[in-house]
């Protein structure tokens, strides 16, 4: 049973990104000796974290380059456009570690899966519902979309990221994600825009 308690909060340029905390099982307040030691490690651990959380940022993006230099590089080999369709879709699904997803294409009769990965891949040049053509990046129930391709629904919400260079709207990334909004939905409509252009 904790009877003792102090809090010290981690801060890096006046952000808290943490706290570390300490407990007895005694009643024994922390006195300042206490606290100084646990004040050098909790300014040693922020650090250490936020120089993780950057070297994680700069890897996240070094992973987003090599996708679109693999992307581009098809597309100047005159690879075929489905080869393409797929590294675009393979890339994002790379980049924020998903399971599964579509690229869907807008086309002249209405929207096509280009490619598709993981639980959808037997949907690959389907048609499918314009619902999944966005322009802004969204988050939709999978359950709303699987029963127009006689689908079990997936539990999780689907991402979908516009394919758009601001003046065409290409298609949508759609994503299967298991865990909800993170700092991935930017970089991913980073990397869709690119990959669109």
């Amino acid at each position: 049973e904790i009877r003792s308690w102090a809090g010290i909060p981690l801060l890096v340029e006046g952000e808290v990104i943490g706290l570390l905390c300490l407990d007895r099982h005694r009643v024994e307040p922390f006195d300042e000796e206490d606290l100084h030691r646990a004040k050098a490690v909790a300014f040693s651990a922020a650090a250490a974290i936020r120089k993780a959380q950057l070297l994680e940022q700069i890897r996240r993006y070094a992973m987003l380059m090599e996708r679109l230099v693999d992307v581009d590089q098809a597309v100047f080999a005159d690879k075929h456009p489905d080869d393409v369709a797929h590294l675009i879709l393979e890339g994002g699904l790379r980049i924020g570690d998903y399971d599964a997803g579509l690229l869907v294409l807008a086309a002249s009769d209405g929207p096509r899966v280009a490619a598709a990965s993981g639980a959808f891949e037997e949907l690959r040049g389907r048609s499918a519902p314009v619902a999944l053509l966005v322009r802004e990046t969204t988050r939709l129930a999978a359950a709303d979309i699987a029963p127009a391709w006689g689908l079990l629904p997936p539990a999780d919400d689907l991402l979908l990221v516009p394919l758009t260079t601001g003046e065409t709207d290409v298609g949508t990334l759609v994503l299967l994600d298991p865990s909800g909004e993170t700092e991935d939905d930017r970089l991913m409509g980073a990397y869709a825009s690119r990959a669109a252009a």
